[in-house]
């Protein structure tokens, strides 16, 4: 989405995650987005994880600021484009934009989707296992979605570590690792022990 907006109106946190997000440092850059004759200051987040601790962290510098916020938690893909659709009318997007990026977006899924059905001949069954940098599977319910949309068995998406051996035993079709993980192959892999 970050290719469709003025990147001189965005302000980036620089976590991956509502939950690592420093109260005094959303404080600081919400008030420096008042103070730089924004009329209104709009902090979006999204997360499935957004729990009452999570929730009050992110809120708290928005009330305090008079800052607008919007929390999306889509757990499925449908929502996904409505949370789309719903940012692009908050951020001013006309509907022809908002059409073209939820467009971009089911034709990059469906790619994936097309890819994985050509690569196990349209047999995409067993399991996947998706590890998040802190070596632990996924858990999220976005997640198993994906997961179980490619076709795959979701069953080994608990957020538990699972160590080699017990990898080995489940024989998992596919591994999968977010693109921002700074874990070595190696690491990931298991093989630098």
């Amino acid at each position: 989405m970050l290719s469709y907006i003025d990147k001189s109106s965005y302000l980036d946190l620089g976590v991956n995650s509502v939950q690592t997000v420093e109260k005094e440092k959303l404080m600081q850059i919400l008030e420096d987005a008042g103070e730089n004759g924004t009329k209104e200051v709009l902090y979006l987040a999204s997360g499935t994880r957004l729990t009452t601790d999570y929730y009050d962290n992110n809120v708290e510098p928005c009330k305090k600021t008079g800052s607008y916020y919007a929390f999306f938690g889509p757990t499925e893909i449908s929502e996904v484009y409505s949370s789309i659709e719903c940012i692009g009318h908050l951020t001013g997007f006309d509907d022809k934009t908002i059409q073209e990026l939820i467009e971009n977006i089911q034709l990059r899924l469906y790619k994936v989707y097309h890819s994985v059905q050509e690569k196990t001949d349209g047999k995409s069954s067993g399991y996947a296992y998706w590890e998040s940098s802190s070596g632990k599977a996924i858990k999220s319910a976005m997640g198993k979605i994906i997961v179980e949309f490619l076709g795959f068995d979701s069953k080994l998406l608990d957020g538990a570590e699972h160590d080699m051996e017990s990898l080995l035993q489940d024989k998992p079709s596919y591994l999968i690792f977010y693109t921002n993980d700074t874990r070595t192959d190696a690491e990931k892999m298991r093989t630098n022990i």
